[in-house]
């Protein structure tokens, strides 16, 4: 798993609805930081990396938007797989997360 291939927006609902104003979704930004945002509302920012041997995501650190420490503190493995599926809107670059699940209990995105 290469950076490049993570930094962007990963949503929950774009690979089923073109309505997305309630959509979950995953920003990795180039500097390593990053926000769950929960239809135009972040909901949590976090640290991510790509583990030494490129095989997973690691994410923590995380905090509420007024910057309160909540949740996982270190960075952590996150199970993450990339692959590219058909979806029912098309074929999508997905990201699933098998270790544990992002808030709302969501475990599989698709690149915006």
């Amino acid at each position: 798993m290469d950076r490049a291939e993570i930094i962007g927006k990963w949503s929950f609902n774009t690979a089923f609805e073109e309505d997305l104003s309630n959509d979950k979704q995953l920003h990795f930004h180039e500097n390593g930081t990053g926000c769950v945002v929960g239809g135009d509302e972040i909901v949590l920012n976090y640290e991510w990396g790509i583990s030494e041997d490129g095989a997973d995501i690691l994410i923590g650190n995380n905090t509420t938007p007024d910057g309160e420490p909540c949740g996982k503190r270190k960075l952590m493995e996150s199970g993450a797989t990339l692959s590219t599926e058909a979806l029912p809107r098309g074929e999508f670059k997905v990201l699933n997360f098998t270790k544990f699940s992002l808030p709302f209990g969501l475990r599989k995105f698709a690149k915006l």
